[in-house]
C-alpha cells in the first residue's frame, strides 16, 4: 500500500517537472529571431524589375523588350543616351544631321557615300594592298562552276521530269518581290526593233534584258537562267538582221554600286534565248555598242579597257583602242548612219574619232587641255549634218557646271 503511494507521488512530481520545463522552453524559443532565407539571383532580378515597374514605368518598358513602336523608340533613345560617339549608329546619324544643319563637319569626317565606298574597298581588297584580286571574267568562271554543281544538275533533272504542283521544279519556282520599294532601279538602255516599232528591248543595271512586244505595255525577262551576268546595260540591233541582238554587261561609269562586267552576250532569235560570246570576259565593263546597219556581224564595243571590234559576229576580236596612259575607260560610242565615222568618249581624256569604221582613232576633243575637271562625256551626232563632209557633234561634258560643247567643221570647239 505504501509502495503505491510512493509510485503515484513520483509520477505527479515528474509531470510537474515536465510541465515547468516545457513552459520555460516556450518562453526562450519565442525570443529567438527566425533565420531568413538567402535571396537567389532570380529573386534579385524579380526585385529589380518590380522596382523598375513601380518607379520607372518608361524604362521598365525598355527592359521588358516590348514590341510596340513606342517600345522601339524608347530602346533607341536609351541606347543613344548611353553610348559614346562612334558607338551607336542612330546617335551618329542624329549627330551628323545636326552638324550638317549647322554647317559643321568634324576633322576627317566623310560623307555617307564616302563611307560606303571605303567599306566596299575594304571587303573586296586584302589588307595591305589597294588592288582588287578578283580576276577578269571571274563571274563567268563561278557561273560555269555553278552550272556543273550537283545541286543544280539534280534540280534540272527534277524540273524536266515533273510539273506537278507542290513539287520542286524550275517551272514551279515562283518569286515574290520583297523590296526595297523606296529606291528606283536603273534601266541603262532602251532599243526599239528596226523592223517592229512595238518590239522594245530594255537593258537593266542588274536585272537582265527585258522585252516588250506591245509597245511597252507588258514586259518579260529573257535572260534569266541563261547568262552569268544580268547587268545588261546596253543593247544593239542591226537593221540588216533584226534577229541578231547583242548586249554588253557591266557599268563603266564610276558609280559606287556598279556591277562588274563579264563581256557580251548574243541572241540569234530576236532576244528569246541568249548565249555568251566567248573571249569577251576580259573586256571589262561594256558601256556602249555600235553595230553596222548593213552588216550584223560588224560590231564595235566601248568598254572600261578600251575599244574592241569584230567583223564575224564575235568569233574573233581586235582591240583597236587601248587608251592614252591612264585614260582608257570608253563610256560612250556613236556611229554615223553609214558607219564610216564613229565617235567615242574617254573619261577624263576627251572625245576620239574614227573615219575607217573603228579601226583607228584620233583625239578631237582634248579634255585634259581644257583643264575644267571634265570626266564623263555623253554625246550624239546631229542627223542634219550626218551626210555632209563635216560632221557635227553635240556633246554634254559632265563637269561641275555641265556646259554644252559643240564640235563643228574640222572639229573646232566653241562653247554654246
Amino acid at each position: 500500500m505504501n509502495n503505491n503511494y510512493h509510485i503515484r507521488g513520483l509520477l505527479v512530481l515528474g509531470s510537474v517537472l515536465m510541465l515547468t520545463a516545457c513552459q520555460h522552453f516556450n518562453q526562450d524559443y519565442s525570443k529567438i529571431t527566425p533565420v531568413k532565407k538567402s535571396p537567389t539571383a532570380t529573386d534579385a532580378v524579380a526585385s529589380v524589375k518590380k522596382q523598375l515597374r513601380e518607379e520607372h514605368t518608361a524604362t521598365s518598358r525598355v527592359f521588358a523588350f516590348g514590341t510596340t513602336e513606342a517600345d522601339d523608340a524608347l530602346r533607341k533613345q536609351l541606347l543613344m543616351d548611353l553610348s559614346k560617339p562612334g558607338q551607336n549608329f542612330y546617335r551618329d546619324i542624329a549627330d551628323r544631321k545636326e552638324r550638317k544643319a549647322q554647317g559643321k563637319k568634324l576633322p576627317g569626317e566623310k560623307a555617307g557615300i564616302e563611307e560606303i565606298a571605303k567599306y566596299r574597298r575594304e571587303i573586296t581588297m586584302p589588307i595591305g594592298t589597294d588592288k582588287m584580286l578578283y580576276e577578269d571574267g571571274f563571274l563567268v568562271k563561278e557561273y560555269d562552276k555553278a552550272l556543273q554543281s550537283r545541286i543544280f544538275q539534280d534540280a534540272k533533272k527534277v524540273g524536266y521530269k515533273t510539273s506537278k504542283a507542290g513539287t520542286y521544279s524550275l517551272a514551279n519556282v515562283l518569286w515574290k518581290e520583297r523590296g526595297p520599294n523606296n529606291i528606283p532601279g536603273r534601266m541603262r538602255n532602251l532599243v526599239v526593233s528596226p523592223t517592229n516599232p512595238n518590239k522594245w528591248y530594255a537593258g537593266s543595271a542588274g536585272g537582265g534584258v527585258w522585252m516588250s512586244e506591245d509597245g511597252g505595255t507588258n514586259w518579260r525577262s529573257t535572260t534569266d537562267m541563261q547568262v552569268p551576268n544580268l547587268a545588261n546595260t546596253t543593247v544593239a540591233i542591226s537593221p540588216a538582221n533584226p534577229s541578231i541582238v547583242y548586249s554588253g554587261t557591266g557599268e563603266p561609269f564610276g558609280n559606287l554600286d556598279a556591277i562588274t562586267g563579264s563581256g557580251l552576250i548574243k541572241s540569234i532569235d530576236g532576244g528569246e534565248t541568249w548565249s555568251r560570246i566567248s573571249g569577251t570576259e576580259s573586256f571589262g565593263s561594256v558601256g556602249r555598242l555600235a553595230v553596222n546597219p548593213t552588216n550584223a556581224n560588224n560590231l564595235v564595243v566601248a568598254t572600261s579597257k578600251g575599244i574592241f571590234k569584230t567583223t564575224d559576229g564575235g568569233a574573233s576580236w581586235t582591240k583597236t583602242y587601248s587608251g592614252s596612259g591612264t585614260y582608257y575607260n570608253v563610256q560612250d560610242l556613236k556611229a554615223s548612219k553609214d558607219f564610216s565615222t564613229l565617235y567615242a568618249s574617254v573619261n577624263t581624256y576627251g572625245v576620239i574619232k574614227s573615219t575607217d569604221g573603228g579601226n583607228t582613232w584620233s583625239l578631237v576633243f582634248d579634255a585634259v587641255v581644257k583643264a575644267k575637271g571634265i570626266k564623263r562625256i555623253e554625246f550624239d551626232i546631229a542627223p542634219s549634218d550626218n551626210i555632209s563632209e563635216h560632221r557635227s557633234l553635240l556633246a554634254q561634258i559632265l563637269t561641275s557646271l555641265c556646259p554644252i560643247w559643240h564640235l563643228r567643221r574640222r572639229d573646232m570647239i566653241t562653247l554654246m
